[in-house]
């Protein structure tokens, strides 16, 4: 034999043939293929793209059996290939046009709601919760996580499971040589594909459907157009859901996967309270007072700030009242209160000035039309006449250090005029018109101005329009 020809050794790879050597490799990072697939479309599977949205449809598990077969052929969960995405894209856009041709004025802004679809509601979004799952999955479903333990529990956890070990810190393109971990890619297919159902729900059906979700003003016909609407919601996000447990129970190294499914039950018990929709209130026979107080009990107790009402509860943040100063006794004024529970917080009359509720917001300031206004910044008691100001309001301030502003809440009767922050509703037996406010500031007590005070500054104002909606949504 030539010594200078050797036999080809049995694993060798194609990195004795020009490549990058094993050793040279990094052994942590692996690209996915689908960045380099990205641009070739003679590469794409169009034909299976279309394949897998059919079969989301009518046969799911079908979707995702393709993906275990792909697994045992390629060694990878993930499947590189773009065309489902660049598909369903078109599809987003075209469907964003036909909304926009709807609800737009002009083409520009028909074409940029369409680029929204696509690019924040899809990817983003996909994005996002892929990102979520694949954080948190390997973690909670792993074989050292706490869902495997149920198995244990129950005496049911293999041989094998205990033979598995937790995988080690994931890199966001996934692991080499690890053959047990939950793949960023294929976190990504799950969501895309789920979002393809979501997609048919709410972007298709609830288009055609609109005529019949907004139609009518009668109770029975508001009533029925609800039902359909909350309907369309749960069958959406379940479906939704669904998908996203039959991706991730085609791992065989998790254990429980159908804990997945949870949030259907949940939405499932949201929906069947809508059934049963409360008294309407006649808030046209009800005074600015009683309107205020409700408003004000919705606002801190509605369950968009029950997180916060637990941290405030917890001590973990302590804030200096913004109003301090023993309050007059004589005038017939009642005494502010200190409350933690929302059930404290009166229906029919509003807190006394100087109130703290949750130990963060202070009442400073309350006007009612045709009645007293008090003003504690001011020596005692002052009186307004009813043509300075036409409207009712409390104001909550808030806030200290770097930090501090004020939600105002207010009510309107006969007024044209509407903010950005503003709904208004009919009276059922009257023919005013009520609107309900909310204004709110917030400020920098010390002048400095910081990426970390700006960034708190937008997040309060999502923040307190989301406290306004459930206000409004607790009180009608």
């Amino acid at each position: 034999m030539n010594p200078h020809i050797s036999v080809p050794r049995q694993h060798a790879g194609p990195a004795q043939f020009g490549g990058t050597s094993p050793q040279n490799r990094n052994p942590f990072i692996r690209m996915p293929q689908v960045f380099g697939r990205l641009f070739k479309v003679s590469q794409m599977d169009f034909e299976m793209a279309i394949w897998e949205m059919t079969s989301l449809v009518i046969a799911p598990k079908k979707v995702f059996k393709s993906m275990y077969y792909h697994k045992q052929t390629k060694n990878t969960w993930h499947r590189p290939d773009p065309s489902f995405s660049y598909l369903f894209s078109l599809f987003l856009y075209l469907t964003g046009l036909a909304w926009g041709f709807a609800y737009k004025p002009s083409f520009l802004s028909m074409n940029g709601l369409a680029i929204a679809f696509v690019f924040l509601h899809y990817l983003g979004v996909s994005l996002i919760i892929s990102t979520i799952m694949y954080f948190t999955v390997g973690r909670i479903f792993g074989p050292n996580g706490p869902a495997a333990t149920i198995s244990e529990w129950r005496g049911t956890r293999s041989s094998l499971g205990r033979m598995r070990r937790r995988a080690p810190a994931q890199g966001l393109f996934g692991l080499s040589g690890d053959k047990e971990h939950v793949e960023f890619g294929y976190c990504f297919d799950i969501s895309a594909r789920a979002f393809f159902t979501l997609y048919l729900h709410l972007y298709v059906l609830q288009f055609v459907l609109l005529p019949v979700l907004t139609r009518g003003t009668g109770t029975s016909s508001n009533f029925l157009a609800t039902l359909l609407g909350n309907t369309l919601y749960l069958s959406a996000f379940s479906y939704y859901t669904y998908i996203s447990f039959l991706g991730y129970s085609n791992l065989p190294f998790l254990y429980h996967t159908e804990l997945i499914l949870l949030p259907i039950v949940i939405m499932g018990i949201l929906w069947f309270s809508t059934l049963f929709p409360g008294k309407k209130l006649p808030l046209g026979q009800l005074s600015d007072e009683e309107l205020l107080a409700r408003f004000t009990r919705g606002f801190f107790g509605g369950i968009v700030f029950a997180a916060e009402r637990f941290i405030l509860a917890s001590g973990l943040t302590q804030q200096t009242p913004l109003v301090s100063g023993a309050q007059p006794t004589n005038y017939g004024l009642s005494l502010p209160k200190n409350i933690w529970n929302v059930a404290e917080i009166p229906l029919t009359t509003l807190l006394p000035l100087g109130s703290i509720l949750f130990g963060a917001f202070q009442v400073t300031h309350s006007h009612l039309v045709n009645k007293t206004k008090l003003n504690p910044t001011s020596e005692g008691l002052t009186k307004m006449k009813t043509a300075e100001e036409k409207f009712s309001y409390i104001d909550f301030g808030f806030g200290d250090g770097n930090f501090a502003g004020c939600h105002r809440l207010s009510v309107h009767r006969n007024d044209s005029s509407k903010g950005i922050e503003s709904v208004a509703k009919s009276a059922d037996d009257h023919d005013s018109m009520i609107e309900f406010r909310l204004s709110f500031f917030h400020c920098n007590p010390r002048g400095d101005e910081s990426r970390l005070i700006t960034m708190l500054s937008g997040f309060h104002q999502i923040y307190a329009r989301l406290l306004f909606t459930d206000a409004l949504r607790l009180l009608c």
